[in-house]
């Protein structure tokens, strides 16, 4: 490790004993770096399908950073208590996210079964690092 830099440890922890795992942020180690951040919401009209099918909306996030880059996705649980879930996730079987990204675009489906389908709003978060995977 170098001796200058930028250390912040957990609550608790001295900076100067910490070990790594005990660090929240090290200068010294790779972080990602946030090229792009934005929300998400889709408000849906009721629709029911008794027969049981599947719905699904993607979202296009345009980046044109020219490679494949890190991202993360978040949906929030409304149904309760605002709980966020990380992409790849199934929340409660009746709405899945995932996300997958290409050179310029980031891709956000959404896939709501149509049985339980009410007006319903899904908000989310997207974060693309500059970072290439």
């Amino acid at each position: 490790m170098s001796s200058y830099g930028i250390k912040i440890s957990r609550n608790g922890i001295d900076v100067t004993t910490a070990t790594d795992e005990e660090l929240s942020l090290n200068s010294d180690s790779l972080n990602l770096r946030v090229a792009q951040k934005g929300g998400l919401s889709l408000n849906t009209a009721p629709y029911h399908d008794p027969e049981g099918d599947f719905v699904t909306y993607t979202f296009t996030i345009p980046h044109n950073l020219g490679y494949i880059p890190g991202f993360w996705v978040f949906g929030i649980n409304n149904d309760s208590d605002g709980t966020f879930f990380k992409s790849p996730f199934p929340a409660h079987g009746e709405i899945s996210v995932s996300a997958n990204s290409d050179a310029n675009n980031l891709y956000v489906s959404l896939v709501m079964a149509t049985w339980t389908m009410t007006t319903n709003l899904w908000e989310g978060y997207y974060y693309i690092f500059t970072n290439e995977l």
